[in-house]
């Protein structure tokens, strides 16, 4: 799971139909995007990967997925991330993506 794309979401529902019937993904991640107002623009990095989804069936690899998100999401909760991973994991597909492709770009202010 190390450097991979990892998301969380329910166990049902139309993107986990649609990655069952095609794994092919792309997935936009925007680090900073400050609107300038007076220049009518807006200061941005992005980055946007393709690559392949697979539901992550290893019940450790799942637990581990779900507490770092837990973590980077909530670095303060100390023994809540458990908790709340102990309740509500069970209901959560994560999915793990593998990176055939990237693309980044950022604003001319930025460089």
């Amino acid at each position: 799971m190390a450097g991979l794309p990892v998301s969380a979401l329910c166990k049902k529902g139309h993107k986990i139909d649609a990655i069952a019937s095609c794994n092919k993904v792309s997935l936009s991640v925007v680090a900073r995007d400050d609107v300038v107002s007076d220049e009518y623009a807006t200061l941005y990095e992005s980055v946007i990967v393709f690559g392949r989804a697979e539901i992550v069936q290893d019940e450790g690899e799942r637990w581990e997925a779900l507490m770092a998100l837990g973590r980077k999401y909530a670095p303060d909760a100390d023994d809540g991330t458990e908790i709340e991973v102990r309740k509500d994991g069970p209901a959560a597909a994560v999915i793990r993506v593998s990176i055939e492709h990237m693309s980044g770009k950022r604003a001319k202010g930025l460089l």
